[in-house]
């Protein structure tokens, strides 16, 4: 029980790092792409999307792992208090 506590808290604590990494480079790379003056008609822009996709695509799963783990617990809760009923 502990170790899928312990597990839940790790995918909230990835979850949460990786949003903020991929938020902080979205919008670096969006300002660099802006102030580039060679860009032309906006290159740059295009390139960074796919990537964008990719960490979002990331996020994504780790949310799915984080509700995962979250339903394991309140399994495994629910088993244990069912075993204390016999």
């Amino acid at each position: 029980m502990k170790q899928a506590k312990l597990m839940r808290l790790c995918w909230l604590v990835m979850l949460i790092v990786y949003t903020i990494a991929f938020l902080a480079e979205f919008i670096i790379s969006v300002v660099a792409a802006a102030s580039y003056p060679t860009d032309p008609g906006g290159m740059l822009l295009t390139l960074i999307w796919p990537a964008q996709l990719v960490g979002a695509s990331i996020i994504f799963l780790f949310a799915c792992l984080l509700r995962k783990s979250v339903l394991d617990v309140k399994e495994l809760e629910r088993k244990e208090r069912e075993e204390k009923k016999e």
